[in-house]
């Protein structure tokens, strides 16, 4: 998948997110150190609702993640 196309699909899933009346985030990997399973850039959107879509590793972080997501969400700041 493109990273364009990414996008418009992280996009859509935090269109729909606020269609049911949920906060979402959108993550974005920014840096890394040693090997990866996704390259910078990579992006997900995790929602209020525990909804997610994307992913930013193989399935390791995202519920550390969340947690910073949830942090955003509730500041309605981005958190770094």
């Amino acid at each position: 998948m493109s990273r364009l196309q990414e996008l418009k699909d992280v996009l859509e899933n935090i269109r729909s997110a606020w269609e049911r009346h949920e906060k979402a985030a959108m993550v974005m990997q920014i840096g890394v150190k040693g090997s990866a399973y996704r390259l910078p850039g990579a992006k997900m959107m995790m929602a209020t609702d525990g909804h997610m879509f994307g992913t930013i590793s193989g399935g390791c972080l995202e519920s550390d993640l969340y947690g910073w997501a949830e942090k955003a969400m509730e500041t309605n700041t981005c958190v770094t």
